[in-house]
């Protein structure tokens, strides 16, 4: 649920946006604990959630991508990836190692 939706304050948007990167920041870093413990399927639910949050998490994205990979499941984030890729393409730099990656992968698969 986001923060005092129905005010239009410039400060309540401002809290907002921190609160849903904070958000996405645990979010991310349950992925990688979900992950390390063996729950590659709930790692997988947490970074999507924390993607759709904040699409702007370039080492998350890739976690994923490799994630799907691990379980042999690229099919199911290539979409969700190329919408990222989509988004991120002003972002530059930034995004260039995950869309090697990507590339590679799904070339590879």
């Amino acid at each position: 649920r986001e923060f005092l939706t129905d005010l239009q304050h410039p400060w309540v948007e401002q809290t907002r946006q921190k609160l849903k990167q904070s958000q996405a920041s645990l979010m991310a870093d349950l992925t990688v604990l979900l992950a390390d413990q063996g729950d590659v399927e709930s790692a997988i639910a947490y970074a999507r959630r924390a993607l759709h949050l904040n699409p702007q998490m370039p080492d998350l994205a890739l976690y994923t991508l490799r994630l799907h990979q691990k379980m042999g499941r690229v099919e199911e984030v290539i979409p969700c990836i190329q919408q990222i890729l989509q988004q991120a393409a002003p972002l530059s730099e930034e995004w260039k190692f995950v869309r090697v990656a990507f590339n590679e992968i799904t070339q590879s698969h």
